[in-house]
């Protein structure tokens, strides 16, 4: 089984589960326009919460069979991670 958090001097990198959807769903409409020359055009559904509850509920199911390694990336920098 993979790690849950590896911390950096700058970095954590941790696997979120769908507890974390809210979170993630912020961070795609808030860099909406700036990811817009890298990231494929999305479908509305793509900005609802309960898709993002969906694919991070089906990424930790991958992680726990071996599939999948997604982590995420934070910087330690910023104050508004209380839950690290």
């Amino acid at each position: 089984m993979v790690k849950k958090v590896y911390k950096t001097d700058r970095l954590i990198l941790k696997t979120l589960d769908e507890l974390y959807a809210e979170k993630v769903l912020e961070y795609y409409i808030r860099n909406k326009e700036f990811l817009r020359e890298w990231e494929p055009v999305r479908k509305q559904e793509f900005y609802k919460i309960e898709y993002h509850k969906r694919q991070l509920k089906n990424d930790m199911t991958k992680m726990k069979n071996g599939e999948l390694l997604r982590l995420w990336i934070f910087d330690k920098s910023d104050k508004t991670l209380k839950e690290f």
